[in-house]
């Protein structure tokens, strides 16, 4: 077949830690692309002066026009770039359809409650963000905490957990315009879905096949996640050896379920209203000996914001499991790239449950196993957090002699709390193992491969590639090309 795909060209965008990726379906008889798609354009944090050179770049490299825009999931991490280069691509880029998860789909009513449920929730995340970001400046709270033989301690680790929940409301929400105001879908996900594409819109459904699609000849698209079931979506973490320890183990705050603010009311206390002398966002007191100078150190007043941190990893939890999860297979070789999003292990344990119509290539019914079995490119999950990648039912079934991964995280642009976490030691060295040497990171610059800090990781990385044989190295060499606002991998379907 002259239109036949034969490889595809994964174009990484190195605008820090998000993803943003243009894969460019070819066949050997056409150095043109015959299928364009892009999965998600985002990153943590980036202003729109040093967004524009990244959109520039997708704008001539596609020549303004994808075939398809996938957005795996509502973070701004995924969407922030559309915000900030929105005059670009609204003016000068065509979608010609745009696919979403099935749980974007706002006709589904059970959907429709969800989002709305969901955003009162990360409004009461920001207000409770902000409330807290303001206390650590106040001089009662450094009266507070700041105090005794581990004072200074136990204030900075406050101020951690405060800003480390700015942080995580950061990707959740937009900035308030007004304290208190309702806080929805972002705005690069309004801006994709009111201005870009808001008429071809292909819901994908989890455990469908996405196939004769025009221009994608010889390939075929099973559609693994998000999950149906809700316990899954949940669900972070698996069993010993199912899933990575994280590099530190962290106590969880509790008791911070939800955070109901009202329109009209700004707070919530966690008091009996018999036991309020003020309504000072601020200032709940307890009518009490609380209010002695001396005793200024058993004062409770922003201790319950403290737990808002619970909240904060549930809404994340959450979103990111419910990403859109790609197995792109080249029928005739059955090669597959796997596109997860920002799945953790809820989702990747829901695959195994999807029952699908076809048996694998294989001949077995575990059409799920056998996909990951036959996996050739890998986008590494959440920037290769330690909940990102499964172990048991993910990365120890990725057996191919040639899987190659590329890995979105960049410690230039990144929050210092998730360095704690990225890239997890148990999943890296699997993931050199099972490459062998073969992973591509945005940056990885500053990271290092052991826990006592003295082996960097680019160095172990290119250590591994040299213990490949030359044929190989020469193979990945050749189809790697890396530029200051990209890198960009051929994946041989052939």
């Amino acid at each position: 077949m002259a239109n036949k795909i034969t490889s595809c060209n994964v174009r990484m965008y190195t605008m820090g830690t998000g993803d943003c990726f243009v894969l460019s379906f070819k066949n050997d008889n056409d150095a043109k692309p015959k299928f364009q798609l892009m999965i998600d354009c985002g990153v943590q944090n980036i202003s729109g002066k040093n967004m524009k050179p990244f959109a520039d770049d997708i704008i001539d490299h596609t020549e303004g026009e994808v075939d398809a825009l996938l957005i795996t999931h509502e973070h701004q991490d995924h969407v922030l770039g559309f915000q900030r280069a929105e005059n670009i691509f609204v003016n000068n880029f065509k979608v010609k359809e745009l696919w979403l998860p099935w749980t974007e789909n706002e006709s589904d009513d059970l959907v429709k409650d969800w989002k709305e449920e969901f955003g009162k929730k990360k409004r009461s995340l920001a207000i409770a963000s902000e409330l807290l970001s303001t206390s650590t400046d106040e001089p009662l709270f450094d009266e507070i905490y700041n105090v005794g033989p581990i004072g200074a301690r136990s204030f900075e680790a406050r101020k951690g957990i405060s800003e480390a929940l700015t942080e995580l409301s950061n990707l959740n929400t937009d900035p308030l315009g007004a304290v208190g105001d309702y806080v929805g879908g972002l705005k690069g996900m309004k801006i994709v879905k009111e201005k870009i594409q808001r008429e071809k819109i292909r819901f994908l459904e989890t455990g469908s096949i996405v196939e004769n699609v025009e221009g994608l000849d010889n390939i075929r698209i099973y559609i693994l996640g998000p999950p149906k079931m809700w316990t899954d979506v949940k669900k972070e973490h698996g069993k010993e050896g199912e899933t990575y320890k994280h590099n530190k183990e962290l106590e969880l705050v509790r008791g911070f379920s939800s955070l109901p603010f009202e329109e009209d009311d700004w707070g919530y206390c966690p008091f009996d209203n018999d036991h309020i002398i003020t309504k000072d966002i601020k200032k709940y007191l307890l009518a009490s000996e609380y209010e002695n100078e001396d005793n200024k150190y058993r004062r409770i007043d922003y201790d319950w914001l403290m737990s808002a941190a619970n909240l904060s990893l549930r809404l994340t939890r959450g979103i990111n499991n419910l990403s859109a999860v790609l197995a792109i297979e080249f029928i005739d070789s059955g090669k597959v790239m796997l596109f997860p999003g920002d799945a953790e292990y809820g989702s990747w344990k829901s695959w195994h449950e999807i029952e699908w119509d076809e048996k694998g290539r294989d001949g077995s019914t575990h059409l799920t196993t056998d996909l990951l079995n036959r996996t050739i490119f890998y986008k590494v999950a959440h920037h290769m957090s330690h909940n990102g990648t499964a172990k048991e039912k993910g990365i120890d079934l990725m057996t191919n002699k040639d899987l190659v991964a590329m890995a979105t995280l960049d410690y230039d642009v990144i929050s210092k709390n998730w360095k704690n976490t990225m890239p997890n030691r148990g999943l890296v060295k699997d993931l050199l193992t099972r490459t062998k040497g073969r992973l591509m990171i945005t940056n990885p610059e500053g990271m290092y491969f052991d826990k006592a800090k003295t082996i960097a990781l680019e160095g172990e990385i290119a250590r591994r590639l040299d213990e490949l044989s030359q044929t190989k190295r020469n193979e990945f060499k050749d189809s790697l090309d890396q530029q200051e606002k990209f890198i960009q991998f051929t994946v041989d379907g052939k």
